[in-house]
């Protein structure tokens, strides 16, 4: 810490001396004794007067002194330069006072004096706060820096809005980091604005980021009283700071209480079970007991939490705005580049009856493109609005209709998002649902295999699909998904209802004998889309006369789906990238033509190319990079298979969707 000089305060006080008057020399010598002994009288008396004043006046200052230094401590100021500082402003405000007491009129710089008392009597008042605020800034900057960290990400510090000289000072600040530098506490006054009180840094580091800001100096100054105005007037931003931004956290502390209070959380944090719907799954044979939630009702009731987080967001300005949206892309918000401007977008979900949301096979969200919403302006890009500070916005921190009608369903959608309500749920298994599973394969196996000679495989097809659509027709989903396990046993194929999603088929091969015996995922279908897909899938070379733009493919889906997806159900524990790279053979690579590298940073993520290109970036260890795997890995499968058939319009994965 370096040492600090005050500069000279500038003053313009005078003292005034009582001036008296001697007796004529013509007096008698009685007179002149009398008037002597009354003027001896009249000195002690103004002598008594004049201690007392300023024995009081220094008393005063003494305990202002304190409290001046007092306050200092408790906001851990270097001391030296606090008590050089202190030193000479209570000096001046003793001879200052002194000099007002022991006026008797008014005196040349009279004015003076007494601003120059009131003012330091305010800052004197108001020093604890003062240097609370200043502290209060540079330790929640520490803070957060040591909890969150610099970043894009939710809760850290916005690096973009950092005032460079700030952050010069506080690395000069840390002990033993080897930047040059030093760090003073200096006070400047002026009548009109008083007393303002400044840190001040100086030093090599200081000179690099005021260049970055175009000025030329090695000094940095942070005001104490600016800093002050600003807290105490910043429109309830918890997000702007004097010197530095933080980017604002959806699902924080304080929303997550709001949430509570609101019944839509219990008290472990987790969705009420209020807002769930019991169901059952079938995943590769077995049956399991799940619990989804009703996203439709959630929704309606994240609402409020939500706008009071728009609310706190837009307070701010308009960088809080777009780096609230930038934190959370790849986390329920995704970006796209849209006429060479980045864009961030996201989907409205799709819900079944129950309000349920509509799912993939890979069990992840449906997402349909007449839903989708771009948040931001084309004029900007991604996450930004151009606010118009006219009265017809003024509900509604100066966006238009529209804008804060995006920016606030984003934000109901990311808070439910955050919460886990889009989320699968891995459920529990259901054994004895299981078991009759099973039985009833087995037991359907035995029917087919005994009917093999009396139907080919087309006729089996046609008549699983007619029996499917007339039950389905008369309101009988039960009997309609019956009549499709009519199809068992055909290319060595069994077929699973979907138990949730009517017109749904899983389609499996059996291999093995025994307790080895195994089930392998070959497709999910969807038959209210047509037949052509399901002839393809079970090796028929018959072509759909529902629509003869179709041709079969006359082959079942390539097996690498089978090896390379789905990574939850290998039973292997994800460590890291490197592990991920190694399951892998290179045959099966090269088969879809893509090459795998780790990240060399450290951040436990795969890297995807193709041909030279980068096509997927991804973290395996989590549930979201492994959907973006599973369905990266699907499309070039299909991609692959449809140009070895002839036609690339044909694919042999159809979406997950309910029909009826």
């Amino acid at each position: 810490m370096g040492t600090y000089s005050n500069p000279t305060l500038q003053k313009s006080i005078s003292s005034i001396r009582p001036s008296t008057n001697s007796s004529s020399a013509d007096q008698g010598l009685a007179a002149m004794i009398t008037n002597r002994q009354n003027a001896i009288a009249a000195n002690e008396k103004r002598n008594e007067t004049n201690w007392k004043l300023r024995q009081g006046a220094l008393a005063e200052v003494g305990v202002a002194k304190q409290t001046l230094v007092d306050a200092g401590k408790a906001s851990k100021i270097n001391m030296e330069s606090l008590n050089v500082a202190s030193k000479q402003i209570m000096k001046d405000y003793a001879d200052t006072k002194i000099r007002l007491a022991q006026a008797t009129s008014k005196y040349d710089g009279y004015e003076k004096d007494e601003a120059f008392v009131r003012n330091t009597k305010l800052m004197l008042d108001n020093i604890e706060n003062t240097f609370g605020t200043m502290n209060y800034t540079v330790e929640k900057y520490k803070e957060t820096l040591n909890s969150k960290g610099v970043g894009p990400g939710a809760g850290q510090i916005d690096m973009s809005s950092v005032d460079s000289g700030f952050l010069a000072m506080m690395e000069i600040s840390k002990p033993g980091n080897g930047i040059d530098g030093e760090i003073s506490w200096a006070a400047d006054y002026d009548e009109g604005n008083g007393w303002t009180w400044k840190q001040v840094a100086r030093g090599e580091s200081i000179r690099q980021a005021n260049l970055a800001k175009g000025i030329d100096s090695d000094v940095y100054e942070m005001s104490y009283k600016a800093n002050a105005d600003f807290e105490n007037n910043k429109d309830n931003s918890d997000y702007n700071s004097f010197v530095y931004n933080t980017v604002p956290e959806v699902l924080d502390k304080k929303t997550i209480e709001t949430l509570a209070d609101l019944k839509v959380t219990n008290k472990e944090g987790k969705i009420s079970d209020d807002y769930k719907i019991d169901g059952t799954e079938t995943r590769n044979g077995e049956v399991f007991k799940t619990q989804s939630t009703n996203v439709r009702e959630l929704y309606g009731r994240v609402k409020v939490a939500a706008d009071a987080k728009v609310a706190g967001i837009s307070a701010g300005t308009d960088d809080v705005v777009a780096s609230s949206m930038r934190a959370y892309v790849g986390k329920g918000l995704e970006e796209e580049t849209i006429n060479g401007k980045k864009q961030f977008v996201y989907y409205k979900p799709s819900y079944n009856d129950n309000g349920t949301l509509k799912r993939k096979a890979d069990g992840s969200m449906l997402k349909e493109e007449s839903n989708k919403v771009i948040l931001g302006d084309d004029q900007l890009g991604g996450g930004q609005f151009i606010r118009q500070n006219i009265e017809e916005n003024a509900q509604r921190f100066g966006f238009n209709e529209e804008q804060f009608k995006e920016f606030s369903e984003w934000a109901q959608y990311q808070t439910a998002y955050e919460l886990g309500a889009f989320t699968q749920d891995k459920g529990k298994i259901d054994v004895g649902a299981t078991n009759r599973l099973r039985a009833d394969k087995a037991a359907a196996i035995s029917r087919n295999k005994a009917n093999a000679g009396k139907f080919n495989t087309n006729q089996v097809i046609d008549n699983a699909v007619a029996g499917y659509n007339e039950a389905a027709g008369m309101g009988n989903t039960e009997g309609a998904m019956s009549a499709l396990t009519s199809m068992n046993g055909l290319n060595g194929l069994i077929v699973v209802p979907d138990l949730n999603q009517g017109g749904i088929i899983n389609v499996y091969e059996e291999t093995g004998t025994g307790k080895n015996k195994m089930e392998s995922l070959v497709g999910t279908l969807d038959v209210n889309a047509g037949i052509q897909e399901i002839y393809n899938i079970f090796g028929s070379e018959k072509v759909s006369t529902e629509d003869p733009t179709k041709t079969s493919q006359g082959k079942k889906i390539n097996k690498l789906v089978e090896s390379l997806i789905p990574i939850s159900d290998e039973g292997k524990d994800i460590e890291g990238d490197e592990d991920f790279k190694e399951w892998f053979s290179q045959e099966q690579l090269d088969e879809l033509g893509i090459e795998l590298s780790e990240d060399l940073l450290g951040y436990n993520t795969i890297t995807v190319t193709k041909d030279g290109k980068e096509i997927l970036n991804f973290n395996p260890k989590e549930k979201e990079g492994q959907a973006k795997w599973e369905e990266m890995v699907r499309g070039l499968v299909d991609e692959k298979s449809s140009t070895n058939s002839g036609n690339k319009g044909a694919s042999s994965k159809v979406e997950t969707g309910k029909f009826g």
